[in-house]
């Protein structure tokens, strides 16, 4: 493994040095391979990759599922995983799913859901690189990134067993980390919290699976928690008005 790593490590050196001493971009280079001194075996390398990128490039109108999944087939990475014996390669194989089950319900809700329209969302819902206090807007993070900042309402999402928290194979340790995790979420919120978890949800690509609720929504004191059993279209109205009203939005729910 470590020989084939440090292989790997001398061809992309080999082409990085390349890139840095001409003009052209990455893929134009990979076009002129006899000027990067690669070895035959290198080379070929780099023309299984040029075929992909090729193959690939042709699913630019498809749907970033279809895309993905022609990405993964190309390179087999669920096979490599597959054959490994190392709890972590599971983990990794498992987040691969994950992947393309969120790719699965991108496709699903949007009409353009091409890979690109899929890479601008997912890097607007993550980026908190510009997030502005005194901006008067919904703003998404994790729960790592929500640590040292306070807003007045707060909405923890996928309150449930399996995501809040994880499996662990009863690790004390890593469930209450966890737990801690939790706790910085909820104490981010200065005047409200809202914590929500679905009663079904599409995971690792699968059909819905029946979720259950998470053991630390149990854990708080009843007196400090009020159950909305309201209907899920009735709820989600009701926040938006609220929301449109705090921030003075000309536009009103019809």
């Amino acid at each position: 493994m470590g020989d084939k790593l440090h292989k790997k490590t001398i061809l992309t050196d080999k082409i990085m040095k390349g890139l840095n001493h001409t003009d052209l971009n990455l893929p134009a280079l990979l076009k002129k391979l006899d000027t990067l001194e690669l070895s035959k075996k290198q080379i070929e390398k780099v023309e299984v990759f040029n075929k992909i990128i090729a193959k690939l490039t042709k699913t630019i109108t498809s749907t970033a599922l279809e895309t993905v999944e022609q990405l993964i087939d190309a390179i087999e990475i669920n096979n490599h995983y597959k054959s490994k014996d190392n709890p972590d390669d599971y983990e990794r194989l498992e987040n691969i799913q994950e992947l393309v089950s969120s790719i699965s319900d991108f496709s699903d809700r949007n009409e353009n859901n091409t890979v690109g329209s899929f890479i601008e969302e997912v890097s607007l819902l993550t980026d908190i690189d510009r997030w502005n206090a005194n901006e008067q807007k919904l703003t998404l993070m994790t729960l790592h990134s929500s640590k040292g900042l306070e807003f007045n309402n707060v909405y923890i999402l996928g309150a449930e067993e399996g995501l809040l928290p994880l499996t662990h194979s009863n690790d004390d340790d890593d469930l209450e980390e966890e737990r801690r995790l939790f706790y910085v979420g909820v104490t981010r919120g200065i005047k409200k919290v809202s914590i929500s978890y679905a009663s079904s949800r599409r995971r690792f690509g699968s059909a819905s699976m029946f979720s259950l609720k998470s053991s630390f929504i149990d854990a708080i004191p009843s007196e400090l928690c009020s159950l909305n059993t309201q209907k899920a279209g009735e709820y989600v109205k009701k926040t938006v008005r609220k929301l449109s009203n705090s921030i003075k939005l000309e536009d009103r729910i019809q």
